[in-house]
């Protein structure tokens, strides 16, 4: 369903990066929450992000942050580097554990619909 979806909006070949984040947009569909781009490329210069889960229209983006990919020294400047050129960009990042999503989910929904009637 989330292929022909994606194929739909001419982006077939960018699949969610992760369980985590198949496991998110479940959880967006099931809150029936407006339809989100997938690994959304943001550029600015120089400057190169992919929000995870974006309403480009909007500017909301959902990060799905992970110990195994946002861990260590190096990913914790990095993290910040970016989330702040993004805000600067205009963009509302919204960072969600793993457990947020799994054992919260009312919480992550609760935030992201507040987030995206802003």
């Amino acid at each position: 369903m989330l292929r022909a979806l994606l194929e739909r909006r001419g982006e077939g070949d960018r699949l969610a990066d992760s369980g985590f984040e198949a496991k998110a947009l479940h959880l967006i569909t099931e809150a029936c929450l407006p339809e989100p781009v997938i690994q959304h490329r943001v550029r600015d210069g120089d400057f190169l992000a992919f929000i995870d889960i974006a309403w480009p229209d909007r500017m909301v983006g959902m990060e799905c942050d992970s110990l195994a990919h946002h861990f260590g020294e190096l990913a914790h400047t990095r993290d910040r580097v970016r989330r702040r050129r993004l805000k600067a960009l205009g963009w509302d990042i919204n960072e969600f554990t793993y457990e947020e999503v799994d054992e919260m989910p009312h919480i992550v929904v609760r935030d992201l619909r507040k987030a995206l009637a802003a």
